[in-house]
Order: C-alpha cells, then structure tokens, then sequence
C-alpha cells in the first residue's frame, strides 16, 4: 500500500524524535523511520533537512503556545489576572506537551538553552502581551512605574528562569501556588508600609507596586 507522505505527518515524527533523542541528536533517519520511508523522502517536502524540520516544530509548538495565552488574557478584565492567567496557560500548557511526549528534563533543558540563543518571533509576541497588560495597568493606577519596556523585560525575564522547575518537577497544583506566590512578591512586595499592606523598597523609600 502507498504511503501518504505530507508535511504535517513528517513535522509531527520531527516533534516525537525532537522530543525523545533532543534536537541535536534526533537525525533524518530517525524521524524517517516511524513514517516508513527513507530520509530522501523528507528532502522533498523539507529541502533544508533537520535544520528546516526544527525550525517548523519550533513555529508549530510557539503558536499553539501563544494561542493558549491569548485565549487566557482574553478571559480576564483585571490586569492582575490577565497577567496570572497568562503565565498558568503557558506553563501549563508546557506540561501538557512534557507529559505527552515524555520528555526527559535534560532534553527539555537543551531545547530551553536553544531558544535563548535565538532572538525568535515568540518571544517577541510574549513580550508585546506582557507589556500590554503593564500598559494598562498603568494606565488604570494598578501599577506603578514609568518605563513599561523595563518592566515588560523584568517579568519576561523572571518567567523565564522559574519555567523549567515548574513544568518538570512541579505537579498543577504545586506549580499554581508558586505562580501565586511569585507574582504576589512582583506586585506587592514583602516589605510591610504603613496601611499594613506589602510594598517596594527603594532607595530608603518604600513604595508600592499595586495600590
């Protein structure tokens, strides 16, 4: 029986084999062999070989990711909880493929060292959602401050650096109260003010992020 060769079976072989053996060790024969052909056959639909391939789970998987975002900030009004929502339905999400392709951490953390060497689209299209939460936050007197860029920066860059903890070591509900808490201490502090609430301390001057 002929085989029904397209570009999106080839891409979801890519995204096992990536998933299993890591970017770097995954090669044309192996994404080949599930599918029951050759490696040639995966020249003809993906010219630029391996390369090409994990360029393509790479978008696959970031809009399926950012659709899941979207859909979240969309379901909030609260700046507050558009930002919660965001961060719980990207990590999330990042479980959900973790448990689905049975990921091994030291896989998950070569493909996370990947897309930090690579100014991607992605990480664009995040950064632009979180500083439109700010913007309106700020816009609204939640927040405070006056340079939302550095803000948007500081949160992008703090997601990051809890995400592979919470995704491979964390179940959903244990991750849920770390976001909780994480956020908490962004936008409240732990220094206590006056009114007896959390703040921020800066230069000897405690001031608050969320009124």
């Amino acid at each position: 029986m002929a085989i029904t060769l397209d570009r999106e079976k080839i891409i979801d072989s890519a995204r096992q084999q990536f998933a299993k053996l890591g970017l770097r060790k995954a090669s044309l024969t192996d994404i080949a062999r599930p599918l029951g052909v050759g490696k040639t056959a995966i020249y003809h639909h993906f010219p630029g070989g391996k390369r090409e391939l994990m360029e393509e789970v790479t978008h696959r998987e970031e809009q399926t990711i950012l659709g899941k975002m979207r859909a979240a900030i969309a379901e909030q009004e609260d700046p507050l909880e558009k930002m919660r929502a965001m961060i719980t339905a990207k990590l999330l999400q990042g479980q959900r493929l973790r448990k689905l392709l049975d990921v091994p951490q030291d896989v998950g953390e070569e493909i996370e060292a990947i897309y930090a060497d690579r100014e991607l689209s992605y990480n664009r299209e995040e950064f632009s959602m979180i500083r439109e939460i700010i913007e309106s936050g700020l816009e609204q007197g939640i927040f405070s401050g006056k340079n939302p860029e550095r803000l948007t920066s500081i949160l992008q860059m703090i997601a990051r650096r809890i995400e592979m903890t919470l995704v491979f070591e964390m179940n959903e509900e244990a991750m849920q109260g770390i976001i909780d808490d994480v956020l908490d201490i962004l936008f409240h502090g732990i220094v206590v003010t006056d009114n007896g609430k959390g703040g921020k301390c800066q230069r000897g001057i405690r001031k608050k992020i969320v009124r």
